[in-house]
């Protein structure tokens, strides 16, 4: 039963999954989860899998096995059996700090016939495989969800599908607004042209082509309209709020800011993460999470429904809170107990210059660093540090470590 293998697919946590078993039950077993090779000695035929789900295999006799997923049967996979006669082809873009804007394209995902590039370049990897090794040593992984589309995680966060066909050079059009509801942001992309794209908070709008009426925010009727002076306007239940104003292309302006900031009404500590900031490939990141927010717009919805904006003052970034910097909030601040008045003096504060290393994240609670690496597709915290530098460098020991 040379090179014999069986593959299984099942859901676990956010996803779809992929177990490939080669030569099972023989010493010269071979087990791979989502691409990556499972550390285990020959025979062993229970493992744990995403989101800790028990995996086992069992032998049905005759050759044919299965697996069971926390005592559930998973489906029997084929990868010969799903390709497909037209490739089905999936793109994503993203920024990576200190490498620039980069793009990954994936075709058949998931059969026999899978192919991934990044940046161009085809990735010689077995089909299945579903964790990727990216630019900057960033942990790439495809993930289906559970309306069949497939998503990308770059080091956890995920990417939204990136169509480049849609690209243009023309930059979006943004209006801020304020409702019931708080502040909001509206951008779009190919207002009135193929490939339109409607973002509203930063989220996707299925909106059609053609069509230039929403509903937005506490069920308000928004309509983009195009009036004699020959600009998009906005509409909030017939009020017109303006014309839309393009998105910047800061072409000298520095490519990624850090910051960290106390929300007056809620007295809370959020970090903001910006690569690539007011370009193509543009990431921002809220208290760790990534915000969909179009390629050059500057502006988006924070905590609370707070209007938080990037802006390029002697050029460097500047975070605005709802018309306020945050150096105006952090001497506000500074005068009640609060947050920041943890802030010691062998403590230091996030630089709102430079972006955090790989491997470090604010920990605003703490109002220290953090150093985490992925070990087996989990995250595991290397410990608190007074400085980015400090957390980094405990991180590149654990790579050395674990040979990563």
């Amino acid at each position: 039963m040379a090179d014999y293998k069986v593959w299984f697919k099942f859901a676990a946590g956010t996803g779809s999954h992929l177990l490939r078993v080669k030569n099972p039950g023989t010493e010269a077993q071979e087990v791979m989860l989502d691409g990556a090779i499972l550390e285990a000695p020959p025979g062993t035929t229970t493992f744990t899998g995403p989101a800790a789900t028990l995996l086992e295999l069992q032998y049905l006799g005759e050759g044919q096995w299965t697996l069971l997923v926390d005592g559930r049967e998973a489906e029997l996979y084929k990868p010969e059996a799903t390709d497909q006669p037209s490739q089905q082809i999936c793109w994503w873009r993203f920024g990576i700090s200190g490498t620039g804007t980069h793009h990954v394209r994936a075709a058949d995902i998931g059969t026999s016939g899978q192919q991934v590039w990044i940046d161009g370049a085809p990735l010689d990897a077995p089909p299945g495989t579903m964790s990727f090794t990216g630019p900057g040593a960033c942990l790439l992984e495809l993930m289906q969800r559970e309306d069949g589309q497939w998503m990308l995680l770059c080091d956890g966060y995920p990417l939204q599908q990136h169509n480049p066909a849609n690209d243009s050079g023309e930059p979006s059009l943004c209006w801020q607004f304020a409702l019931s509801t708080g502040h909001h942001l509206l951008a779009v992309r190919q207002v009135g042209k193929r490939g339109q794209q409607f973002y509203l908070d930063g989220a996707d709008l299925q909106v059609p082509e053609g069509c230039y009426e929403f509903t937005g925010p506490g069920g308000v009727l928004l309509q983009l309209v195009k009036l004699d002076d020959g600009a998009w306007h906005l509409l909030a239940e017939g009020s017109d709020l303006g014309a839309g104003l393009a998105s910047m292309e800061a072409a000298d302006a520095p490519l990624q800011a850090s910051f960290s900031f106390v929300l007056p009404a809620t007295g809370s500590t959020h970090t903001v993460q910006a690569y690539n900031v007011g370009r193509q490939g543009q990431t921002i990141y809220l208290d760790g999470s990534n915000i969909e927010a179009p390629d050059g717009c500057t502006s988006f919805t924070g905590p609370a429904g707070s209007l938080l904006e990037l802006k390029l003052q002697e050029g460097r970034w500047q975070l605005f809170v709802d018309n306020q910097s945050i150096a105006a909030l952090s001497n506000r601040a500074s005068l009640v107990p609060g947050p920041l008045s943890l802030l010691g003096q062998d403590r230091a504060p996030v630089s709102s210059e430079v972006a955090l290393p790989q491997g470090v994240s604010f920990d605003a609670e703490q109002q220290r660093y953090t150093a985490t690496i992925r070990v087996a597709g989990r995250f595991r915290n290397l410990g608190l540090f007074h400085s980015p530098d400090e957390a980094h460098q405990r991180y590149l020991e654990a790579k050395q470590e674990l040979g990563q």
